[in-house]
């Protein structure tokens, strides 16, 4: 069970996507499920339900979060869809290029476009980070462990732990934070 991420709740041992069974951790089973459109049922499990539905669509999981405890007062940057070309482009410099494609309170979705060669710097935030690598090859460094990953490939920050990323071949990460940065909302 090495290879078991910090947050899989998954307990079909069975699955050969389970990251007890191979040495990938994760990203077999959220590519899988990307291809189809669905979340993993560890995202359903790690929301404290006991979610008992057919299908794990990301509508079904949007029904379930705000089902349970949705706020009267969401911050957001869209209503239902942003489409690419109008998410505003923030030039970070290094290389590096972002679009935070859409947020609210509880989550955000930023995409990283990198040049090769371009790296961010060690830094640390509250909000848990969950990096996909949609393309190119990037090796990240989190604590002191470092590693090299590459397209449908996913990495986890908890929080506050220290991490940096180093572009090997131009490429684009697609990343979720939980809660939203508040500090990139606050700089838009």
């Amino acid at each position: 069970m090495k290879n078991l991420s910090k947050f899989c709740t998954c307990k079909d041992l069975e699955c050969p996507l389970h990251p007890a069974n191979h040495e990938r951790g994760c990203s077999l089973c959220i590519a899988d499920n990307l291809k189809d459109r669905e979340i993993p049922n560890c995202f359903f499990n790690l929301a404290g339900s006991d979610y008992s539905g057919d299908s794990y669509t990301f509508e079904d999981f949007a029904r379930l979060v705000l089902g349970k405890s949705a706020p009267q007062s969401v911050e957001t940057n869209c209503e239902h869809y942003l489409k690419h070309e109008d998410a505003q482009v923030e030039v970070m410099g290094n290389g590096i290029t972002k679009r935070i494609l859409a947020y609210d309170d509880s989550l955000m979705v930023e995409e990283l476009i990198f040049e090769e060669g371009a790296r961010s710097r060690m830094h640390t935030h509250t909000p848990v980070q969950i990096p996909y690598v949609k393309s190119g090859v990037f090796e990240f460094t989190v604590g002191t462990e470092s590693f090299v990953l590459r397209e449908g490939d996913t990495a986890y920050m908890g929080p506050d732990e220290p991490h940096c990323v180093r572009c090997i071949e131009a490429g684009t990460l697609v990343v979720s934070f939980s809660p939203a940065r508040e500090d990139y909302i606050a700089a838009r």
